[in-house]
């Protein structure tokens, strides 16, 4: 005898985007890594960038989730996205309407053990618009991805308690890189084309726990090795700036407990992010950095009241640098 539970819907979304960019004939040199003040900087005057672009989306989904002889769970899901992109850009003369259909799909398989054991294995696609055009301003389709995973999960009987562990394999594909041919250089110096692609393996750990009646854990680890495994650029066999390699997570959760205090709680945590290169070269990175975080909170019925607090000791770390930009993270001023 099969169980089914059937999920589907509708969502849509619209993206506007503007872009404006003025350079000037002579510019000294600037390096944000080593800056040298006091230079004369004339006014950018000659337009290079006057575009605009609006992205229209629409997706319909349909998922089943089937379960029969109380041990075998079977997840099959499909989606189907039509994207209307509106591009403009003044000094290109580009002005063009692109319509696009995708279709997206998954599929999972998982066991139920007596034990508390489920191992499964899934395959997911997904889809991400994109805002980069060719030489001659036809838009580029969609970037696709595909991910492979394959996992255990673990939930002791008579428990809260819960322990998954997951490798994955994820590839996008449809990448914009940049457009190399001399011709096009010359006719649209920002062109790009759709032979890129980005190679995703790792290891992902979570866990979360009941420590005592009151008190709640969830850690997690992942790994992620990352690597541009297609590209015209420089950044071939390279690791995607702005991408670390760990991360990992602590919080605990306490709940109050007597007449009074009834519905209050508290919880504190911390994260960890390793280093991340700051350039497709991977020439500099940034340094990894841990922040704290803290939650009050109170819950009555239907409602919840909370007060968070992110980077509770006010540390400084950059988030994002490159050559022309500078990125500090939440805190303090």
């Amino acid at each position: 005898m099969a169980e089914h539970a059937v999920l589907f819907g509708i969502d849509s979304n619209r993206s506007d985007l503007t872009l404006n960019a003025f350079a000037s004939a002579v510019t000294p040199p600037l390096n944000v890594f080593s800056p040298v003040y006091n230079q004369t900087i004339p006014n950018p005057e000659i337009l290079t960038a006057d575009g605009k672009q609006r992205i229209q989306q629409l997706g319909f989904y349909l998922q089943d989730q089937v379960k029969f002889n109380q041990r075998w769970i079977l997840t099959l899901g499909g989606r189907q996205d039509r994207v209307k992109t509106i591009h403009n850009d003044v000094p290109q003369g580009i002005a063009e309407t692109s319509k696009q259909n995708a279709f997206s799909g998954r599929a999972g398989l998982t066991y139920l053990m007596s034990n508390g054991l489920a191992p499964y294995i899934s395959y997911a696609e997904s889809f991400v618009p994109q805002v980069s055009s060719t030489f001659d301003g036809r838009l580029l389709d969609p970037s696709r991805g595909r991910q492979y995973e394959i996992g255990i999960k673990y939930q002791p009987e008579n428990s809260n308690n819960l322990y998954t562990a997951a490798v994955f394999d994820l590839t996008k594909t449809n990448v914009a890189t940049p457009d190399l041919n001399p011709a096009h250089l010359v006719l649209n110096p920002f062109a790009s084309i759709q032979t890129g692609a980005i190679r995703s393996r790792g290891l992902e750990l979570e866990a979360r726990t009941e420590l005592t009646r009151n008190l709640n854990a969830i850690g997690a680890f992942t790994y992620n090795d990352v690597e541009v495994t297609k590209s015209n650029d420089v950044d071939l066999g390279k690791v995607p700036p702005r991408v670390p390699k760990t991360t990992a997570s602590l919080w605990l959760d306490y709940k109050l407990s007597g007449p009074v205090w009834r519905g209050f709680g508290f919880g504190s945590g911390v994260r960890y992010t390793d280093s991340r290169f700051n350039d497709s070269t991977n020439t500099s990175s940034l340094p990894s950095f841990t922040l704290f975080d803290a939650e009050v909170r109170y819950e009555s019925g239907h409602w919840r009241y909370a007060l968070n607090a992110a980077n509770l000791f006010n540390k400084q770390y950059t988030s994002t640098r490159n050559t022309f930009t500078h990125f500090l993270g939440t805190h303090r001023l």
